[in-house]
């Protein structure tokens, strides 16, 4: 057990659990504050634990059973922005869809049209596509 680590946990509490907050209130990365947390509960041997999905591997974290539990936190929201009108290859497409299978080639074309009546080359230059984290 470590002062991190601790300090992780406290600021975790103060802030409903949203490691996003915890991370920016501790200059450090969400998943570095999701690590710290991991590891003091592994360190006391606790059998419960919040891990966040992105931070979970299956061959390090083999002792530990991940369950659905999506229906207890908000949803996140994450956003991309690709600019109007930008010529993309095909694998970009396949990384989108791979990112938010909701996302697939004809939605991504669709965000990225010109807007109806838009003038060629006028303001509005930037797309933007959202997915609900999963």
């Amino acid at each position: 057990m470590n002062f991190q680590q601790l300090r992780a946990v406290r600021e975790a509490t103060r802030n409903a659990f949203n490691l996003t907050e915890v991370a920016s209130v501790l200059h450090t990365s969400q998943p570095g504050i999701s690590r710290q947390i991991r590891e003091l509960e592994d360190e006391l041997g606790m059998g419960v634990g919040i891990v966040a999905s992105i931070a979970f591997d299956e061959e390090r974290d083999r002792t530990l059973r991940a369950l659905d539990a999506r229906h207890l936190f908000e949803i996140n929201l994450t956003r991309l922005g690709i600019r109007r009108g930008a010529w993309l290859r095909g694998y970009v497409y396949d990384f989108i869809e791979a990112f938010a299978p909701t996302l697939t080639r004809a939605v991504v074309q669709e965000a990225l049209a010109p807007p109806r009546g838009a003038e060629p080359g006028g303001e509005d230059t930037a797309g933007s596509v959202e997915r609900t984290a999963v």
